[in-house]
């Protein structure tokens, strides 16, 4: 299904902010669709995070954002995974998602967590479905873990 898929880790905050403009119509909350929102998100990335893009038929696909600096904890954090509609169910979140932990694993990380908002019932059948299991819910959100080490 993910059949010529090029993933790419983007390391310039500019390209960072290219990707996510071009997807920002499918983000899942667009209180964040915003120039301003998503440039501090852009340069967040850039200095902190990774930040992997995936085309496909020379179009932009998607994206995963994560961090897997926490040397302490050793979690890793998923703070974004953003397929273009037109390209779901094609398999790319899935090779994106496989990228971010293989990336959180050679970091040291033990764990990966996120936050997804309680309403967004494809991306929680994703994540249960890639083993991600609910340690908390607070408000709108829920928070879900999954092992790095099974």
């Amino acid at each position: 299904m993910e059949d010529c898929v090029v993933y790419e880790k983007v390391t310039s905050h500019k390209e960072i902010e290219s990707v996510m403009n071009y997807c920002s119509s499918d983000f899942f909350d667009q209180s964040i669709n915003n120039p301003e929102t998503i440039k501090s998100l852009a340069l967040k990335f850039d200095e902190y995070g990774t930040f992997i893009s995936a085309r496909k038929e020379d179009k932009i696909a998607g994206f995963v954002a994560f961090y897997a600096n926490d040397k302490i904890k050793c979690c890793g954090f998923l703070s974004m995974i953003i397929i273009s509609h037109q390209f779901q169910g094609c398999g790319i979140g899935s090779g994106l998602l496989r990228r971010c932990i293989e990336q959180c694993k050679k970091s040291g990380m033990t764990t990966l967590r996120l936050e997804v908002n309680e309403k967004n019932e494809r991306a929680i059948l994703f994540y249960e479905k890639n083993g991600f299991k609910e340690i908390s819910k607070k408000d709108a959100s829920l928070f879900l873990e999954k092992d790095l080490l099974v």
